[in-house]
């Protein structure tokens, strides 16, 4: 519920016309409101008002006002159909009409649905109930009377089907599940050696005794069955003849109770079918847990005894807890491995053997081409360098304008170059002195960092590079700049070999 008292969207729509939209209010956020104020309706055979709701469910709901309540009580009504309701009779004006001064009661649907959620989905601190042998002795007990006195009264046959037929039903709910609720006694972890032991004997003995019993009442009920087959129809006839609700049954107000149609004497017959049947399968998955049941308490029998290496070791951890003998008794259990470099530094004169010097195995094929390359434990999260990445690409992008300023200065022919655009210039002079010369006139063309250079040979004059606080002479060649992929044209560089040159110094005469 919102802070304004409002409810939350449902998330779960349900047709108009669907059947099952009773039991959807069980599945929507707001469950739990739903849940107390139906526990309140079920439990009380008058009709309550709003008001009255909401004083019982205040402890477990102190926001429940009776607004709120009657607006969740139009919701099961409106919505779910679990409950209904009708004006007060001390209504006196029209205002008094918006829910608050209603009655209200669960509907018949409504109180099959809430009862088995009750009963079934709902968690309890009581686990599976043992199974009730009395039901199935007693089902065999009335079998074996109506197989064995053809002369019994209708009434006195009315009361044995009703007791085959209600033990049945005891029987038949106490079985379902119950082989998977008696799997799961046995993993639990917190058991000694004694109670390991004896939870071991408590449950193999139960489950043994309880399959035993029920395949030979399972036998015995269905060979009795077989026997009664031809007299289904006459019992079912007699049940529905001594009932004394025959005429609300024949109107199709009231279902027949169970053993009123020939139909469920069959399916009877059918639940106690020793290979197919219900009780049959109860016993086969049992009889096939038993000795998984067996291994699990062994293993944890064993895990509880003090003759593994895990009991060992919760040994020894104990022990080396204890602040007056600790140190001693970790050093008394590892002196002789080379695991006390787990928690301290072994002397340099301790002598230790390390695995690394032992003989080494050769690896097979296959492991080396499927064997496991990925590194053991969970993956390491990506960095965040989101900050680091902008910085470096604001330095490229200021490194880039500083390299097209150098460029354009070189280009324009202004001399002396500032320092980065001598540096550009002189970068380019190299790569084109390490490039080949062309067989025609002999130019060197090279690039470097956007920015072209043809060296020009001149045997006569000098080319000079001029920098702000350098120059660097050029003797016999002259630099000419370009842009990449893009050389001037031989008469371009007789007329730039001109402007550039300057006389070749006199070589000394000794």
């Amino acid at each position: 519920m919102r802070t304004d008292g409002t409810a939350p969207a449902e998330v779960l729509a349900v047709p108009a016309g669907d059947l099952s939209r009773s039991l959807a209010y069980l599945l929507v956020p707001l469950r739990d409101q739903y849940v107390a104020i139906m526990d309140v309706l079920t439990s009380c055979v008058d009709d309550l008002s709003p008001g009255e709701i909401s004083e019982t469910v205040a402890p477990s709901f102190p926001g429940m006002t009776v607004q709120l309540v009657a607006q969740r009580l139009k919701d099961l009504d409106g919505k779910y159909r679990v409950v209904s309701g009708h004006p007060d009779s001390d209504l006196r004006r029209f205002e008094e009409l918006d829910g608050t001064r209603w009655r209200w009661s669960a509907t018949p649907v409504g109180r099959e649905v809430h009862r088995f959620y009750q009963d079934v989905l709902r968690e309890r601190d009581c686990g599976q109930r043992e199974i009730p042998l009395p039901s199935l002795r007693n089902i065999t007990d009335a079998l074996t009377t109506l197989a064995g006195r053809s002369s019994l009264g209708p009434e006195e046959t009315a009361a044995l089907v009703s007791q085959v037929f209600v033990s049945h039903d005891d029987l038949d709910s106490a079985l379902t599940g119950a082989a998977d609720a008696l799997i799961s006694l046995a993993r639990r972890f917190d058991l000694s050696q004694s109670d390991t032991a004896e939870l071991k004997s408590m449950l193999l003995g139960y489950a043994t005794h309880v399959v035993a019993e029920v395949e030979h009442g399972v036998a015995r009920a269905h060979r009795l069955l077989c026997l009664l087959g031809p007299r289904f129809t006459d019992l079912a006839a007699t049940c529905r003849s001594a009932s004394r609700a025959q005429a609300l049954v024949g109107k199709g107000l009231l279902t027949a109770s169970r053993g009123s149609r020939p139909q469920d004497w069959q399916q009877l017959t059918e639940w106690f079918d020793p290979l197919r049947g219900k009780a049959a399968r109860f016993s086969l998955r049992v009889v096939a847990a038993i000795p998984a049941m067996h291994a699990n308490l062994r293993r944890l029998q064993g895990l509880t005894s003090g003759g593994t290496v895990r009991a060992r070791a919760l040994h020894l951890a104990a022990a080396s807890a204890n602040p007056q003998t600790g140190p001693q008794i970790t050093a008394a259990a590892l002196a002789d491995h080379p695991w006390r470099k787990l928690h301290t530094r072994a002397p340099e004169a301790a002598q230790g053997s390390s695995w690394h010097d032992g003989p080494h195995v050769p690896l097979p094929s296959l492991l080396r081409t499927t064997g496991q390359m990925k590194p053991r434990g969970p993956v390491t999260r990506a960095r965040q360098d989101t900050a680091e990445r902008e910085a470096v690409e604001r330095e490229v992008e200021a490194h880039a304008r500083q390299q097209a300023q150098a460029i354009s200065e070189v280009l324009s022919g202004i001399r002396p170059l500032s320092a980065p655009a001598a540096r550009a210039a002189l970068a380019a002079v190299v790569a084109a002195a390490g490039a080949p010369a062309r067989a025609a006139d002999g130019v060197r063309t090279g690039a470097h960092a956007g920015l072209g250079c043809s060296l020009l040979p001149t045997p006569d004059n000098q080319g000079r590079l001029r920098g702000a606080n350098w120059s660097l002479a050029l003797p016999g060649q002259i630099a000419v700049f370009h842009r990449p992929k893009q050389p001037p044209t031989p008469q371009q560089l007789q007329v730039f070999g001109r402007r550039n040159a300057e006389p070749q110094p006199a070589k000394a005469v000794s």
